[in-house]
């Protein structure tokens, strides 16, 4: 099959399913997006006919690093929406880091455990911790085992933004349970992009230290740099002009410019958009109508981004398959402990909902869109990678509807509403973003859904 023919077909393929979806998805339950990782391993070099095969995928890694870029930009414009409270906010920042820092450890003992990625010669990590009675307890890692360890730490801090955004439309009360699941959720996405970005600039500097002798501050600063650079390109191009569509080919055209430049240099474009995101919707006054504009590509690109991790998944063979569970266990126990705890010492009004963390079980495309970057950057660990996250989003996509759906109705039953320590202020604060957050939601829903649309104008 002719690679142009393939390319337009899958494009199609993924506006069409983003219009299914639309129609498909209940006021309960959200289609799985596990099925279009199994189409894209299908169709991938793993079987027969081998549709997408290694060399098509190579030819096609610009059309992959755009989808990475999509995803970047869209978690980055859209934070200042989601993320209002800054309670809330420094609430996920410390669950996202007790993640990152937990699976990243006990990643690392798996590897030590089994002697992957290298021997006792080229330790990058040697960090004594603890001396008691002639026994020495060090830290060790390599350079692939640190790499591989922070890179699933980061997508491990993904929270399941898709699955939450979904339900918070449907209940009307616990209004500050749904607010603090939304911010959390929305910062988990940030978090996770800024430790990729941050791991790859480190990696970078590893290996061009001889050929550039840029340091991991030189390569962070360089990739923050196009970032706000490329944002404000996009505002200088905009000027006054308010027309969608303009805006929206702006968009993509300055996307674009940056996921080639971020892969090029090798800092991923999930982390260079992330930052041309935020600094658009900051300085940019077509922010809001720009967030509306690209809403329409954000189910498409999490197809698109689904089936390329699928062709590019090969299953792990023996003692590697401890990875996933090892991920999945550890990142469930700490959203159940680490949770409650952030929520009770860092908002303002507590909360009283049972099994507040359950909510936030679910992993998302974010989270494949990490192991898809960390794939294409480390082909080496791109088994490891894309299984261990690829079997979180299995689980997320069985439990998370449920469980989100019993912590909302918890609240409700709770009377969360009724807090007397909040002031008239956070009220307002709560009802603009209530306003707000249904308001994108139901813009993205739409752009796929003209039953919605008709509804909307009548």
């Amino acid at each position: 099959m002719s690679l142009t023919l393939l390319l337009v077909v899958m494009v199609i393929f993924a506006f069409g399913c983003s219009h299914w979806l639309a129609q498909r998805a209940s006021r309960h339950s959200g289609p799985s997006g596990i099925e279009y990782v199994i189409l894209g391993w299908l169709l991938g070099p793993q079987l027969e006919p081998h549709i997408l095969t290694e060399q098509y995928l190579d030819t096609l890694a610009p059309l992959i690093n755009l989808m990475l870029g999509l995803v970047g930009f869209i978690v980055g414009i859209r934070a200042k929406r989601l993320v209002v409270r800054a309670d809330a906010a420094l609430a996920g920042t410390l669950l996202s880091f007790a993640i990152a820092i937990a699976v990243g450890l006990v990643v690392l003992v798996v590897q030590y455990r089994f002697g992957l990625h290298g021997s006792d010669a080229n330790w990058v990590v040697n960090w004594p911790i603890y001396e008691v009675n002639g026994w020495l307890l060090e830290l060790r890692a390599t350079a692939g085992q640190l790499w591989l360890a922070l890179a699933l730490g980061a997508a491990a801090c993904v929270c399941g933004a898709s699955v939450v955004e979904r339900h918070v439309q449907v209940f009307s009360g616990s209004l500050r349970t749904r607010r603090f699941l939304t911010s959390v959720s929305s910062t988990s996405e940030l978090l996770s992009l800024s430790i990729l970005g941050l791991t790859l600039a480190a990696a970078r500097s590893e290996t061009g230290a001889t050929q550039l002798g840029m340091g991991v501050t030189e390569w962070v600063v360089a990739a923050v740099g196009l970032g706000v650079l490329c944002g404000a390109l996009f505002t200088l191009l905009i000027g006054r002009q308010r027309q969608p569509m303009r805006m929206f080919l702006t968009g993509v055209g300055v996307v674009t410019f940056a996921s080639g430049i971020g892969a090029a240099i090798g800092v991923s474009p999930l982390f260079v958009n992330l930052l041309l995101g935020l600094t658009v919707s900051s300085i940019s006054p077509h922010a809001d109508e720009l967030i509306d504009e690209v809403a329409r590509l954000r189910q498409p690109v999490n197809v698109l981004v689904l089936v390329f991790a699928g062709a590019l998944w090969t299953p792990v063979q023996g003692w590697q398959w401890c990875f996933p569970l090892v991920y999945v266990v550890v990142r469930y126990g700490v959203l159940r402990l680490v949770t409650p705890m952030v929520a009770r010492h860092t908002l303002e009004a507590p909360l009283y909902t049972r099994r507040i963390g359950h909510a936030l079980i679910g992993q998302g495309g974010v989270a494949v869109a990490v192991a898809v970057g960390v794939a294409l950057r480390f082909p080496k660990v791109a088994p490891v990678a894309l299984t261990t996250v690829l079997a979180s989003t299995l689980v997320g996509d069985v439990w998370s509807d449920e469980a989100v759906r019993g912590v909302l109705l918890d609240a409700d039953d709770q009377g969360q509403d009724s807090a007397p320590d909040e002031s008239s202020a956070d009220h307002d604060l709560d009802a603009q973003w209530a306003a707000e957050t249904a308001g994108s939601s139901r813009m993205g829903e739409s752009a796929s859904d003209p039953e919605q649309i008709n509804a909307a104008i009548a």
